[in-house]
């Protein structure tokens, strides 16, 4: 049974090992500042990968996590090709299903995501413009985005919540990398507006699940920093 206490509240079980390690000594203080200590940020450094230029990846999630998170998302039911967008596979918010599960991931970016941005572009993810799950199936998928940018991000993160399928993933057109085959709760962040066109791959068998954050380095007029 999925203990949704987990899901809907921030959780340092949830996340990756390693990545607490690294993250354990980074200290958020808005008034103050968003950079990590000369410490923080070496260590942050020295933790993360970069297969393809300005492609980081890490471990984020844990297995379990990532696992509970799917379940929870097949149970509550509302994935769907949102009207409008032209991305061809059917997707399901967290706010759908709690604001308390957006909550939980506003945590996880100021505690884990934060000190990576701004580590290794001196740049703040302060706002979270969408997060959601993604399900990729033969039969939901309606053909392929075509190249683009992601819209509403500035940086953009996803992470891999199953290794069930075969093919599909993201493919970046001008690193000429693809980030398919990822361990699950594996994370690549990128840049997302100018120089990181992307495009999605179709899967061939299987069943895959990502969670991607659009973040943002500024807060719109109106919202609010912990914006739900």
């Amino acid at each position: 049974m999925v203990d949704l206490n987990k899901i809907y509240n921030y959780s340092p079980e949830n996340i990756a090992p390693e990545l607490l390690k690294a993250t354990k000594d980074y200290e958020l203080i808005p008034e103050k500042s968003f950079m990590p200590t000369e410490s923080v940020r070496q260590t942050v450094l020295e933790f993360i990968e970069e297969p393809a230029n300005d492609i980081i990846s890490f471990p984020f999630l844990t297995p379990e996590y990532c696992k509970n998170l799917i379940d929870v998302c097949e149970a509550i039911g509302k994935f769907d090709h949102r009207p409008g967008d032209a991305y061809p596979a059917p997707e399901i918010d967290l706010k759908d299903l709690s604001p308390y599960a957006n909550t939980a991931h506003i945590n996880m970016i100021e505690k884990h995501i934060l000190p990576i941005a701004t580590s290794v572009w001196h740049f703040p993810v302060v706002w979270l413009s969408s997060a959601f799950v993604v399900k990729h199936s033969e039969d939901g998928q309606l053909g392929n985005p075509g190249w683009h940018h992601d819209g509403l991000a500035e940086v953009t993160l996803s992470v891999q919540l199953n290794d069930d399928f075969e093919q599909g993933g993201v493919y970046f057109d001008r690193q000429g990398f693809k980030a398919g085959e990822l361990p699950i709760g594996h994370a690549i962040l990128f840049p997302a507006r100018v120089t990181h066109r992307h495009t999605a791959l179709n899967i061939t068998k299987g069943t895959r699940y990502s969670l991607t954050y659009w973040m943002k380095g500024d807060i719109p007029e109106g919202a609010s920093l912990r914006s739900t």
